[in-house]
């Protein structure tokens, strides 16, 4: 307990005893995880294995039934203004972008400074093209997504999420819709905000970009945190079975 306390400032994300379900399915089960500011963790596991709800739940998109969620020392309870006080400190990158079409690349970054921090539309529109500048694509500013390739779009929708100056980044997926030769664009980009110490939870079977980048890299199969370790002994020595299974099928390929 004391050495919680005394760390507990360090923590950006916290999950005790957490638990979802969808009706009968026990979709995530006794989920223990704790993320330190500026630490960078890979999730990764096969497919139905809990991996998009578990960090979906951290910005309230999923409601878990049990156990215990915090973000920066604020509590998530179903009080709406905890989760909006949360969702302001989280961003989130989803696997199809979620960009309105109807607006443009500019405006789909401006939205959300200037409707939920009520900053001017200049000083919204600045500070969106500092950041459409920073994922290297500010001469697109003006186009509509539909006119941008898979790529580009993921990085606007990155862009998007920056402007909000959160304190940590969540990815889901972040490449797996994105042709091969479009996903090195995406994962440089978010190899350099690792590199500048944002927090980030990325869902990915980028096992290539969790070597390079992740602190930590989970496992999850059936719901559960089969394993976690530091990159080098989770590649090289798994320890469970159902990991080393999992990481010969997927370094295979």
């Amino acid at each position: 307990m004391t050495q919680a306390a005394t760390n507990a400032s360090d923590l950006m994300v916290e999950m005790h005893n957490v638990n979802k379900w969808y009706g009968d399915f026990h979709v995530l089960r006794d989920i223990y995880l704790e993320v330190k500011r500026g630490e960078r963790i890979v999730v990764c596991g096969p497919s139905g294995s809990g991996k998009s709800t578990l960090i979906r739940c951290i910005n309230h998109l999923e409601e878990h039934q049990k156990g215990d969620i915090s973000v920066g020392g604020v509590a998530l309870t179903q009080d709406v203004k905890r989760i909006e006080q949360i969702r302001r400190s989280v961003g989130m990158v989803f696997q199809h972008f979620n960009l309105f079409p109807h607006l443009s690349v500019l405006e789909n970054c401006c939205i959300a400074p200037m409707w939920v921090q009520k900053k001017p539309r200049k000083e919204a529109e600045a500070l969106a093209m500092q950041y459409l500048e920073r994922v290297r694509i500010a001469e697109q500013a003006d186009k509509y997504p539909g006119q941008l390739s898979g790529g580009q779009q993921q990085r606007v929708a990155i862009a998007r999420s920056l402007c909000m100056h959160p304190d940590v980044m969540l990815f889901d997926e972040p490449t797996s819709a994105l042709d091969p030769e479009m996903i090195k664009e995406v994962l440089d980009v978010m190899v350099e905000l690792a590199e500048e110490g944002m927090t980030m939870i990325c869902v990915t079977h980028e096992m290539g970009f969790a070597k390079t980048v992740a602190d930590r890299v989970i496992f999850m199969d059936q719901g559960q945190i089969i394993e976690e370790n530091a990159p080098e002994p989770f590649f090289n020595n798994p320890q469970s079975e159902r990991t080393q299974l999992f990481l010969s099928q997927i370094l295979g390929h």
